[in-house]
């Protein structure tokens, strides 16, 4: 069967326009089931064994040592401008919940970058390595943020940077435990 030359290009666009809705519908569909693998990774997440290496320390850090605390652990990158951005936002809304342990677990980076923005910065988080548990959770992206109530319980997590999203969820955390 030989297509008319006047049908070859309408053919083309359908092919086309089709071939997009099912990239987009993939798209979708494959970054709604990391979201959920990764929710039910950090459902299934035992925190009072949760221990991070310290950067460019011979220490580490452990959750449980902070129960008592709302606790945030922020999944960072030196190159993601949006994590960089939450980073400072987190900064100006720590001293509203002075009480809040910030986890900032730096992620599939450059030691020297890493240090670099640390000495440039003086948040006062706790400073991890992260990349083993971003990887083991299966994290769809940075930034991401768990926060865990002041009994080292799962409160929820946010994927990216929205930030009134993140402020509800402390917010809660902090009603939740007066």
């Amino acid at each position: 069967m030989k297509l008319d030359n006047k049908y070859f290009y309408p053919f083309i666009a359908i092919c086309g326009v089709l071939t997009l809705i099912a990239i987009v519908f993939g798209s979708i569909r494959y970054s709604d089931r990391q979201e959920m693998r990764f929710r039910e990774n950090v459902r299934t997440l035992e925190t009072e064994h949760l221990t991070f290496p310290e950067i460019n320390l011979e220490d580490s850090v452990r959750v449980s040592s902070f129960q008592g605390d709302p606790i945030l652990i922020h999944f960072w990158a030196t190159w993601s401008g949006k994590s960089l951005r939450l980073q400072e936002w987190l900064y100006e809304l720590h001293s509203d919940y002075p009480g809040m342990t910030v986890i900032s677990a730096a992620i599939r980076d450059d030691q020297q970058m890493i240090q670099a923005y640390i000495d440039e910065h003086d948040y006062p988080w706790k400073w991890v390595v992260g990349t083993e548990l971003y990887q083991s959770l299966r994290v769809p992206g940075v930034p991401s943020v768990i926060l865990l109530d002041r009994n080292g319980e799962l409160v929820n997590i946010v994927i990216g940077d929205d930030q009134e999203q993140i402020f509800q969820l402390i917010r809660t955390a902090y009603e939740e435990e007066q």
